[in-house]
């Protein structure tokens, strides 16, 4: 047998001896495929995508956990690129590779590719492709070698539109409906009409839009309407035949930058109770504000409402304007409302014309005048105050058209004044008590108007004094208003001009009564009561007049409401009751008074989903008083909406009326029942809160007969009857 000799070892060095007892060495550890990676990295050039960032971490050579990676852009969140600009992102550190990379997202479409990195800082190459147009989030990803994306950053990014605009917003509006009548039925004694069969259209034209450029903003909004019917066209009273088949109804154009406003076509100016306030036409209007105390206002405009194509800027007419100023001062810019004074201007001029949408006989009249408005109020805005005053110059010149061949005296020109004052409050201030809102105010009020008053462009009643008072107040879910004014006319007391008094009186309360009571019922109702009088009468006769003591004014109207309501579930009950009683009382007359009382029960809900019904019941008594009779209403009303599918909807109306009038000794019974049945459509495209289109049919039916009021089965006339079937639609475009 032959064995194996092992040659005798050398002797060992400590250092050898120390190797053997703790292992191999760290050279011998390290695998050779980590050898050749770490080689292949040391030799390569530094790359343009990346930077390598890794550090040894344990015996097996894994990275350690890189930091959080923070994003910021180096572009101003307000400032608008152009659309071929190449954004640029710091990065608080270098990214670590191989393990990571930025991943871009705008608009849901993937740049990552696109992005250059060179260490902190990555910038998006848009030499092959441009910036979407307009306000976006672009949605910064650290990608690790897992595919795993984790979002670190979205930042806001506007890119200008073509001509360097920063906005363009056009939402155009088209929409046109068709109303027709497809068949109708009248009573034998009606002369038939040519119209019981007709299709009429109206189209709608709408533009609506916005650009910006350098901090100047352009908004513009128009309208125009097209009808088929020439006695429904948009200027039928004032052109008739001549108004055109489509028609601008307004359009405005407005030049916005920061405090200034320039605006052309329809607007509204005026901010004075007694002059022009919030008038509404066609012209050209600018305001501008000078830091946060001053504001300044004006506008030149047509003197009437204005519509058409014709007269664009609404000043072709220049006796016809109305040219009004104003300016605002805040004494105290930190606290809006401390003290506050505005001044009016205005200065019009008429002529004999009318509104495009009313015809009358009207006549020229030119004025001139200014105001001012003062409110103040203390620093706890308890005590606020406003005061106002006016002053008018009116002319009312000659018009030979309306004097014709008569003699007719001319109106003098005068001046007049109006003043106003408010003084309000708080008693108690808006607080909570015991986890209840409180408050009680009291307002005062005082308004003059002096006879003859009169400005161009204002609606206001002359000759009036007016003195009144409020008080509110809140406890819990107690609310309670307080009321009284009192006015009178013929201020300068002409013996030959009716003198009037007015006293008014009203108060109100409303309260849910599960909140007054702990643990109550949850069916309690909620009740309001309403209480009015008003008191007019006459001091006396007036001279030289043709006035008899039966024709002087002296009469109490008191009108009280009840109203309760329940709520249960999708359900709701009310009930209400009315009554409004007239006292005369002027010499001859004291029992010329009456009384009406009115009871209404409603009951609503929705039965199931997509099926709702109402049901209401009402009754009405007058009684007459002077003539001792009664008359009564009976009333039974039914509606029904049933959806059967989502965009269908049925809808059913009965009403059946049962009145009685003993003073032509007859009942009527009145029936009136409508079916109709609609379906919306989309052709291309949805719209929020609705559909594009919807078609229906309708189908209306009435029936009168009055019967001898002593009961007889026979009418004293044959039933009335009346039916029409309707059908048409409207369909949105845009």
């Amino acid at each position: 047998m032959h064995g194996f000799i092992r040659p005798k070892a050398s002797p060992r060095t400590p250092a050898q001896e120390d190797r053997a007892r703790h292992g191999r060495s760290w050279r011998g550890r390290v695998p050779w495929c980590i050898w050749l990676r770490l080689a292949a990295a040391s030799a390569s050039l530094v790359p343009v995508v990346r930077v390598a960032a890794q550090d040894a971490a344990d015996s097996v050579g894994a990275p350690v956990a890189a930091p959080s990676l923070g994003v910021e852009a180096e572009w101003e969140p307000t400032q608008w690129l152009p659309s071929h600009a190449r954004p640029a992102l710091r990065l608080s550190r270098p990214l670590v590779s191989p393990h990571e990379r930025l991943g871009l997202v705008l608009r849901g479409v993937d740049l990552s590719d696109l992005l250059e990195v060179r260490g902190p800082r990555a910038v998006l190459r848009t030499d092959l492709s441009r910036l979407p147009a307009g306000e976006h989030e672009l949605l910064v990803f650290v990608v690790t070698r897992e595919r795993a994306w984790e979002e670190v950053a979205r930042l806001p990014l506007r890119v200008q539109f073509r001509a360097g605009l920063e906005r363009v917003a056009l939402r155009p509006g088209v929409e046109l409906t068709s109303t027709g009548q497809l068949d109708r039925r009248d009573p034998p004694d009606v002369e038939p009409t040519d119209r019981s069969a007709y299709q009429d259209l109206t189209l709608r034209l709408a533009v609506e839009g916005e650009t910006a450029r350098d901090g100047w903003t352009v908004a513009l909004q128009g309208n125009a309407v097209g009808v088929s019917r020439a006695e429904q066209r948009l200027r039928f009273a004032e052109l008739e035949g001549r108004a055109p088949l489509l028609d601008l109804a307004d359009y405005s154009v407005q030049l916005r930058r920061d405090r200034l406003a320039f605006t052309i076509g329809h607007q509204s100016a005026g901010t004075h109770r007694f002059l022009p306030n919030n008038f509404g036409s066609r012209g050209v209007g600018g305001r501008a504000q000078l830091g946060s105390a001053l504001t300044f206002g004006g506008a030149l405009l047509h003197g009437t409402q204005l519509a058409g194509w014709s007269n664009p800027f609404g000043l072709s007419t220049p006796a016809h304007r109305l040219a009004t100023a104003d300016m605002g001062v805040e004494f105290v810019p930190s606290r809006p409302g401390a003290l506050a004074l505005s001044l009016s201007a205005v200065d019009g001029s008429l002529l004999p014309l009318t509104n495009f949408t009313q015809a009358a006989a009207t006549d020229a009249e030119t004025s001139r005048g200014g105001g001012l408005h003062v409110a103040a109020s203390d620093l706890t805005q308890r005590i606020r105050v406003q005061l106002g005053y006016a002053r008018s110059r009116f002319r009312n010149p000659g018009d030979p058209l309306l004097a014709g061949d008569d003699h007719v005296v001319a109106v003098e020109t005068d001046t007049r004044s109006a003043r106003y004052g408010e003084l309000a409050m708080d008693l108690v201030p808006q607080t909570v008590v015991v986890g209840q809102p409180v408050l009680l105010q009291v307002v005062g009020r005082h308004e003059r108007v002096d006879p003859l008053y009169r400005s161009v462009g204002a609606f206001v009643a002359a000759d009036r004094d007016v003195n009144g008072a409020d008080l509110t107040s809140t406890l819990g879910p107690l609310s309670l208003r307080a009321g009284a004014v009192t006015s009178r006319d013929n201020l300068q007391r002409l013996p030959s001009v009716l003198t009037t008094r007015t006293n008014e009186t009203s108060v109100g309360v409303a309260t849910p009564l599960g909140g007054l009571l702990p643990r109550a019922p949850a069916l309690l109702p909620t009740v309001s009561y309403a209480w009015q009088r008003t008191h007019q009468r006459s001091d006396e006769l007036p001279e030289d007049g043709a006035f008899e003591l039966s024709h002087l004014p002296d009469q109490v109207s008191r009108n009280e409401t009840v109203e309760a309501q329940w709520h249960v579930g999708s359900s709701l009950l009310s009930y209400r009751w009315n009554a409004s009683h007239q006292d005369n009382r002027q010499p001859g007359r004291q029992a010329a008074d009456f009384l009406t009382v009115v009871n209404l029960l409603s009951l609503g809900g929705t039965l199931r989903t997509g099926f709702e019904v109402s049901v209401d019941l009402s009754r009405e008594r007058q009684t007459l008083y002077e003539q001792s009779l009664t008359q009564q209403l009976d009333r039974i009303g039914a509606s029904a909406r049933w959806q059967p599918l989502a965009r269908t909807d049925l809808l059913a109306v009965l009403s059946h009326a049962l009145g009685d009038q003993p003073t032509i000794e007859s009942r009527t019974r009145n029936t009136e029942l409508q079916l109709e049945l609609s379906r919306g459509f989309d052709l291309y495209r949805r719209f929020d809160g609705g559909t594009q289109g919807r078609v229906f049919i309708r189908y209306a039916r009435t029936r009168a007969v009055v019967h001898p009021f002593t009961g007889a089965a026979q009418p004293l006339l044959d039933a009335r009857i009346t039916w029409t079937l309707n059908a048409g639609g409207s369909i949105r475009f845009y």
